[in-house]
């Protein structure tokens, strides 16, 4: 099992497989570790016996997410250049952090937003370099991290 909060994945457990078997098996891990907060990116790491590695798709959890800002969306979704942020938020944000994260869980996108206080549209560009696909957005205000899921043509 693997973890990442939106950067390198890390080794969160390590589970022992049932050996060679074409048969289904099930697995199960809770993440006991202390202090999470915002969104947390999971995936499953699997090794064969000759040494090769292989992924399952990344599962995106939110935690401790509470009180703060209302609302984040984006426009136009699925975009081609560009997307306007819709946000929420109670009080001025100068300096938050947005980031782009594609399906893999890796950093395609970093940007520092000027958050005014109440409802804001807020222009970022200069994403048509990105593959098409989906990717996921996080933006933390107030303290609470928000994410969104946008889709480039």
């Amino acid at each position: 099992m693997e973890v990442s909060t939106g950067g390198e994945f890390r080794e969160l457990a390590f589970v022992t497989g049932a050996g060679s078997s074409s048969a289904p098996r099930a697995y199960a891990f809770r993440d006991r570790e202390a202090g999470k907060a915002g969104p947390r990116y999971y995936r499953l790491r699997q090794l064969d016996f000759d040494g090769t590695a292989s992924f399952s798709p990344v599962h995106a959890l939110a935690f401790g997410e509470g009180s703060g800002p209302s609302a984040l969306s984006a426009a136009p979704n699925p975009f081609d250049g560009g997307v306007v942020l819709a946000v929420q938020t109670r009080t001025a944000q100068p300096g938050a952090v947005l980031t782009l994260f594609d399906a893999t869980g890796r950093l395609v996108a970093r940007r520092v937003l000027d958050v005014p206080a109440g409802s804001s549209q807020l222009p970022v560009a200069g994403l048509d370099g990105l593959a098409a696909g989906l990717y996921v957005g996080q933006l933390t205000l107030e303290g609470q991290t928000l994410h969104l899921k946008v889709v480039k043509r």
